[in-house]
């Protein structure tokens, strides 16, 4: 588990559980990039929920050839929030960057950087 203070979340593939463990994409992308080109940096945009009924923050890169959501109970759900609340564009949305790392199949979104 990461701690609070932690500037980097690694975030899972659409369809999973335990938003607060981390997991590999191994699944869904059989451990290639899930980007075009195998690249490894790419941005992502974050859009908090417009209704009160979803309880989940939407984040796809351009191309949504990498789309997953983050939950609320994932340890880091406020801190990603919060960015986007004071730093993203009109408090719904917010553009960071994202890594893929081949060696854990693992996706990190930069929190700090918005």
């Amino acid at each position: 588990r990461y701690p609070k203070t932690e500037q980097v979340i690694c975030i899972l593939p659409c369809g999973t559980s335990d938003h607060d463990i981390i997991k590999n994409i191994d699944k869904q992308y059989n451990g290639e990039s899930p980007l075009p080109n195998g690249a490894d940096r790419f941005i992502v945009k974050v859009q908090v929920p417009l209704d009160s009924g979803n309880d989940f923050l939407l984040v796809y890169n351009q191309s949504k050839s990498f789309q997953t959501t983050i939950h609320t109970d994932h340890l880091q759900y406020k801190q990603i929030l919060d960015a986007i609340r004071t730093k993203g564009v009109r408090g719904l949305k917010g553009y960071f960057n994202a890594s893929y790392k081949k060696e854990t199949k693992k996706v990190q979104i930069d929190v700090q950087n918005i």
